[in-house]
């Protein structure tokens, strides 16, 4: 009797056992797998708005150029206005930074793009003291910078109704591109255009690191 009694108890115990495992193996909270689905439903998301994001960029900056484009600093050359023949150009080194002050401020341009100018106003310093020069423009300062064009204004309007591309190059990195449409100038068909390379910040925003000129002349037929 004694037997069967300890049995039954052994029986019942391994019973609840196997309850428990089985209620706490239920009810034991699982982490949510990370699928390759997941993955395309959030990188490619990124990536996919990333392209336009740097253009929206792009198109921001140029309008924003087109409202302060008349306020910003260009003293760039001392003795620009003299009239004394023994005076010559030299370039305005505080002017140039003021400028590249304003830049900063517009939140558009990055300390790459702006180190570029600081290189490219030193260079253009030693120009003018190796071949000194106090009449007509100063050489290397007769175009507008950001839009490489003698005709702003013009150029402005161009880009602006323009169309415009852009492709990833790498996952922090795009490459920018808007066109005017082609009219005619100088016995041919004449296309505004500019290039812009533009990186993404650690915080995520686009910000512009390099303009270059994209200008095609076209041959008329």
């Amino acid at each position: 009797m004694k037997l069967c009694f300890y049995c039954s108890l052994l029986l019942l115990a391994l019973y609840l056992t196997g309850c428990t495992q089985e209620k706490s193996t239920n009810t034991q909270p699982t982490a949510p797998a990370l699928s390759d689905s997941t993955e395309a439903t959030t990188k490619p998301t990124s990536v996919q708005h990333a392209a336009p994001a740097a253009e929206a960029v792009v198109r921001n900056m140029l309008r924003w150029y087109a409202r302060n484009m008349g306020k910003l600093p260009v003293d760039f050359v001392l003795n620009a206005d003299a009239a004394d023949s023994t005076t010559f150009y030299a370039v305005n080194f505080p002017g140039t930074e003021a400028w590249l002050t304003a830049l900063k401020a517009s939140g558009y341009f990055s300390d790459t793009y702006r180190n570029s100018w600081r290189t490219y106003f030193r260079r253009q310093a030693d120009t003018l003291r190796i071949h000194p020069q106090n009449d007509g423009p100063p050489a290397g300062f007769e175009y507008d910078f950001i839009l490489y064009s003698q005709d702003s204004e013009a150029t402005l309007q161009e880009l602006q109704a323009g169309n415009s591309s852009s492709k990833l190059t790498d996952a922090t990195h795009a490459l920018v591109e808007i066109t005017g449409h082609p009219h005619d100038a100088d016995g041919g068909s004449r296309q505004e255009g500019l290039s812009f390379k533009v990186s993404q910040t650690k915080d995520g925003k686009w910000i512009i690191d390099d303009i270059s000129n994209l200008i095609y002349s076209l041959e008329r037929t």
